[in-house]
């Protein structure tokens, strides 16, 4: 694991009206990072690929969840241009790497193992399930569910 000095600067910013320059340092990074604008502004190909690249250099690590087709291509290109390709790890339903949930909950669930799988599972149907269709809020069809998944299980 890498030990990282704080107050490493990351890449320096011109203060506005002097020739000043400023570090722009990990513990900058680690304390947030938001960045503004409208549709097509440049937030991604600008800010957000110049960030990417600084904290791949750097050695940082990250997760990037994301349903933008185009994304694992952007990210590929970071990772083979910070010379991190051996690093990136893909993860899909058609990728060698994956996360069965299920067995994750099922092997550290504490307390009622099937009643923890119900509750997953529910969580995964609602976040498939559109906004403006979907199962009614009626009691009924939520005991109903909760017991067609507890008797699956």
């Amino acid at each position: 694991m890498i030990n990282f000095d704080l107050d490493t600067p990351i890449f320096n910013l011109t203060r506005t009206g002097s020739n000043e320059n400023v570090a722009w340092t990990i513990r900058n990074a680690v304390e947030g990072v938001q960045i503004f604008g409208g549709i097509g502004s440049g937030k991604t190909s600008g800010s957000g690929r110049t960030l990417a690249l600084k904290f791949l250099e750097a050695g940082f690590g990250g997760l990037v969840l994301t349903v933008k087709p185009d994304e694992r291509e952007i990210w590929e290109d970071y990772c083979r241009t910070a010379g991190r390709l051996n690093d990136l790890l893909v993860v899909g339903s058609h990728e060698n790497n994956f996360f069965n949930f299920l067995e994750y909950e099922a092997t550290h669930a504490k307390g009622s193992e099937t009643d923890n799988l119900v509750q997953v599972l529910k969580t995964v149907i609602r976040a498939g399930e559109e906004k403006d269709r979907g199962m009614s809020n009626d009691g009924f069809w939520e005991n109903a569910l909760d017991m067609l998944i507890f008797n699956v299980i």
